[in-house]
């Protein structure tokens, strides 16, 4: 299992989950937040038998930027160092692209791929005023823009009270891409929603959203789960507290979704960072898949 994970300062690093300590190693320019993890989503991306790294990045104005990174090699990875990099200086080299109808904002947070076409992108509404998520669809052109193709609207399930609010920030999604299980968390109350990707979308009257709740563990008051991840029923989290960017405090813990009472914090950090997580069979089998583009197929949508 590997850890791929992101700093506030826009430097990528991949570390196995054995050797996580090394993480307090790094140097971290406190001073450049241009990659807060609140601004920022690294997403894995699929290709023609082989996997890379897609940084999605929030900009003033309803603006979306995608930053195309390839993927270090699993031989690289899997050594007993860690090895990181940054891409501060690739950021001038981002594709942006500004979503004019102010009725839906884009969210990083709120992002996941399709597992189906290597070049579709999905954004969840962030501004809600109804019970139901709006989702667009955007197809990821030859130059890196978006171009928005199809509108969907999924309603909320009655159960419990995970929807309490007009707004969607309270939530983040996931896309655990060998299983195309999309899990939706509330930061605030804990609680997992989770549906194959596609059912979600084009079935959902048939296939629901299922409900997972998380074991309950002791944090600060002002703790905010700022990232999580999830591959098959390892489930990794960060939390940050002391939001002040000079005191700012990373809390990263481990569970099985399968196994109660089973959350164990595994690294405290003292900068900003986002995670993710790659069981080594799941990055050889992605690696193997051939995922086509969805190419000249599409259609925009006057949005």
């Amino acid at each position: 299992m590997c850890s791929l994970k992101r700093l506030q300062d826009c430097q990528l690093y991949f570390v196995e989950y054995v050797n996580n300590m090394l993480i307090k190693s790094l140097k971290v320019d406190r001073n450049n937040i241009y990659c807060h993890p609140n601004l920022v989503k690294l997403h894995l991306r699929q290709g023609t038998k082989q996997i890379s790294l897609m940084l999605t990045m929030k900009q003033a104005g309803n603006q979306i930027c995608l930053l195309p990174i390839e993927m270090p090699s699993l031989e690289t990875i899997k050594s007993e160092q860690i090895f990181s990099y940054s891409v501060f200086t690739s950021l001038p080299y981002s594709a942006c692209s500004q979503l004019k109808n102010d009725s839906f904002i884009l969210e990083p947070d709120l992002s996941f791929i399709d597992t189906t076409f290597s070049d579709i992108i999905y954004f969840i509404n962030s501004k809600l005023t109804s019970r139901k998520w709006d989702i667009l669809q955007f197809w990821i052109n030859e130059n890196g823009n978006l171009v928005a193709i199809r509108q969907f609207v999924i309603h909320y399930p009655e159960k419990g009270t995970l929807i309490n609010t007009v707004q969607f920030n309270p939530f983040i999604v996931h896309l655990d891409m060998k299983r195309s299980v999309l899990y939706i968390l509330n930061r605030l109350q804990r609680n997992l929603l989770y549906q194959c990707s596609f059912d979600l979308l084009f079935r959902s009257s048939s296939f629901p959203l299922q409900w997972l709740q998380m074991d309950e563990i002791r944090h600060p008051s002002n703790a905010w789960l700022e990232s999580f991840s999830i591959d098959d029923q390892l489930m990794l989290f960060t939390e940050l507290s002391n939001r002040v960017e000079s005191k700012v405090t990373s809390v990263v813990y481990i569970t099985n979704l399968r196994t109660q009472n089973s959350i164990r914090l595994i690294l405290q950090l003292d900068f900003a960072t986002d995670i993710g997580l790659l069981k080594k069979g799941t990055y050889e089998e992605l690696s193997k898949r051939n995922i086509p583009a969805f190419g000249n197929r599409i259609y925009t949508l006057n949005f």
